[in-house]
């Protein structure tokens, strides 16, 4: 991301194609589509599993040719046991309350400090109050956003089905607002490209005669189709977004169909193009993913864990069944008494002759071993969804230290690093990069000082770094152990023996400060101007001088006090006196 404060431009929808074209392009995103989803069918069987055995919270879906439950319908049918669906809730809620929420300062923009420009502009202190400014803006328009809903629910969607998918942001003069917009994973079909990057994105979903009308009134609709959407306005159609890269386009122009994405909104059961624009790279849906794999959708740690879920809610099935069993066991009686059995609380049965009998059926009831292998699966899955990360401290029995907490923080938090650093590279900074670019077109970010105007640092990129909990407890756990370990070595080798001490010239105080200050993620408005700095250093240096030419006098002094009385009588003084 850089500040550039680029000159107006002016965006243009595509010319108006001809019918042919227009079909062309419709029946390509079309097969391009049904290939799309071939792909995804295996797939499809594995999130049909998650929505029965883990959470159905998102089986709620249409795609026309596929659909999943009904609104409001009944979930959860074949879900015996909650560990999975709770370990799941306790990640979620957790690494997102302990990464990006609204009650922590969980990210800071920097200026790229490998960069000449940086390095300057690090320096100044105008322009780190700018970024200080710039943040204090963003935070304050996410806050009043639906950020955090969208995001919570994106960690919902990659921890479930492996990734997520958010359009925008854009904003809304109406609103006066950021908005934000989740899609469906079970809408969204992707492709990657030779880098391993999703570039290819297809978008199927349903849409009214109505919507259609709204958002498309000029569309090319055939006659009969445009009265069959008036007749019936809430009739639904499959509608696909296709957003791909552009092989042919002219770089010099910067209207939409020259952008190197094109956008294009198409009816597929009438092979129509209702839209056609461009985007950025900075516009394309953000895609996260849960982790790389060498499939073409990425794994989950519900899809990781779907067969032992499978297998303990059969367990758990089996087991409530023999509970009910040992509960409400089955009566043996002889033939005389039927009818006559008083199986509820209280019940009195009346015996005609001895000869009558009623007993339980015996059967094994040997549940303890069913109980313990339940057991034993419900913390593999706990171990599975990483919930016991965020449940740690309440699940410790003894005292420790707080040195000894933040290891075991620290150590805890980096088995999440791979989670952590995939989240934030194809999640949170496309978004902030977003945000940032969104905020300025539409003017709610402060000016930047006249310094950052200058050519020589105009363009530098501002980079982000992460300090919620999460990411702060493993940056600084890996970060500091060398300097935990050298430093106070070195001071205790100096203690031990001072002849040491030319050690500590090797040092750099202002490079240790500043790795330290880097590695526990504090804000940069605490660091004073550099010039300051030179100037509080200046004067200390005085303030030493002159102690030191004060201490200087006062020994003379002292001297000459001394030498100034007489020497006792006999004394070697006075004898030394009377040679001299």
């Amino acid at each position: 991301m850089t500040y550039s404060p680029a000159p107006p431009q002016e965006f243009s929808f595509a010319p108006e194609m001809s019918k042919q074209d227009n079909r062309t392009l419709a029946e390509e995103i079309s097969k391009r589509q049904t290939r799309l989803e071939n792909i995804r069918k295996d797939f499809d069987d594995l999130y049909d599993d998650v929505d029965d055995y883990v959470i159905g919270r998102r089986s709620n879906y249409d795609l026309g040719s596929k659909r999943g439950d009904k609104a409001g319908g009944k979930v959860g049918a074949k879900i015996y046991d909650q560990t999975a669906a709770m370990a799941l809730q306790d990640f979620v809620d957790g690494y997102q309350g302990n990464s990006a929420a609204p009650t922590i300062d969980w990210w800071s923009p920097i200026f790229r400090g490998s960069t000449p420009g940086g390095k300057l502009l690090k320096g100044m202190h105008e322009t780190r109050i700018w970024l200080d400014d710039v943040k204090e803006a963003i935070n304050a328009e996410i806050n009043n956003s639906n950020f955090y809903s969208q995001l919570s629910e994106g960690t919902w969607d990659r921890a479930t089905y492996g990734y997520s998918a958010i359009y925008g942001p854009e904003w809304s003069a109406r609103r006066n607002r950021l908005i934000y917009y989740l899609r469906h994973p079970r809408e969204v079909f992707f492709a990657l490209n030779a880098e391993g990057d999703p570039d290819l994105w297809h978008r199927k979903f349903m849409i009214s005669g109505r919507q259609i009308m709204d958002l498309w009134p000029d569309a090319p609709f055939e006659d009969t189709f445009r009265l069959a959407l008036k007749t019936d306005p809430y009739k639904e159609y499959v509608c696909i977004h296709a957003i791909f890269p552009r092989d042919e386009r002219d770089i010099t122009k910067i209207t939409a169909e020259n952008k190197p994405y094109a956008s294009v909104y198409m009816l597929d059961g009438q092979k129509t193009v209702l839209e056609e624009s461009g985007m950025d790279p900075g516009e394309v849906p953000t895609l996260a993913r849960w982790r790389a794999t060498n499939e073409a959708y990425p794994r989950s740690a519900a899809i990781d864990a779907i067969f032992t879920v499978m297998m303990i809610q059969q367990m758990a099935r089996s087991s409530l069944r023999a509970t009910q069993l040992l509960v409400e066991p089955p009566q043996i009686a002889t033939g005389t008494m039927k009818g006559k059995l008083k199986i509820q609380p209280g019940g009195v049965t009346f015996l005609d002759n001895p000869q009558d009998k009623i007993e339980p059926l015996k059967f094994p009831s040997e549940l303890q071993a069913g109980f313990m292998e339940i057991k034993d699966n419900r913390e593999a899955i706990a171990k599975m969804f990483k919930a016991e990360i965020f449940s740690m401290m309440s699940q410790m029995k003894s005292k420790i230290t707080a040195a000894q907490v933040q290891a075991m923080q620290g150590e805890q938090a980096t088995l999440l690093q791979p989670i952590v650093t995939r989240d934030q590279n194809e999640n949170l900074i496309p978004l902030l990069k977003k945000t940032f670019t969104t905020l300025l077109k539409a003017g709610r970010l402060p000016p930047p000082p006249p310094s950052m105007l200058d050519p020589q640092v105009r363009y530098t990129p501002v980079d982000f770094t992460f300090s919620g909990p999460v990411a702060m407890l493993a940056k600084k756990h890996v970060s500091m152990m060398g300097v935990n370990a050298a430093v106070p070595e070195i001071l205790q080798l100096i203690k031990e023996q001072p002849q040491l001490v030319s050690m500590l010239d090797k040092l750099d105080p202002d490079a240790l400060y500043d790795y330290i200050m880097d590695s526990s993620g504090a804000p940069t408005i605490i660091n004073r101007d550099e010039k300051l700095v030179a100037q509080i250093r200046q004067e200390r240096a005085k303030q030493l001088q002159q102690q030191q030419k004060l201490e200087a006098m006062d020994k003379a002094a002292g001297a000459l006090q001394k030498g100034a009385k007489a020497p006792e009588e006999g004394s070697p003084s006075e004898a030394l006196m009377g040679d001299q």
